[in-house]
């Protein structure tokens, strides 16, 4: 009895270890972007296909708070898969 639950923790322990590493890992790429990546559309292009693989996204979209208008306006969209649902802005 004793085997099985230490059997279950070590593998929870696992899991949550091999959570982190994905997310240290994402952490990462996220910073080798920002230090080199030249263009904010390519930065933002290389931050979701990190942040879609490691957390199992659909897409990526990047609001900018606009006080003109008062509201969150639509600066960058990445869905690579769509289907239509979501197009792009003009």
């Amino acid at each position: 009895m004793d085997n099985a639950l230490n059997h279950e923790a070590a593998q929870a322990y696992e899991e949550q270890l091999a959570r982190e590493r994905d997310r240290l890992r994402t952490l990462l790429e996220v910073n080798n972007a920002v230090v080199s990546c030249l263009s904010s559309k390519q930065l933002f292009q290389v931050i979701s296909a990190s942040l879609r693989r490691t957390f199992g996204l659909d897409y990526a979209s990047l609001l900018i708070h606009d006080p003109e208008i008062g509201a969150l306006r639509l600066q960058m969209l990445d869905f690579p898969d769509g289907s239509g649902a979501i197009r792009n802005m003009p």
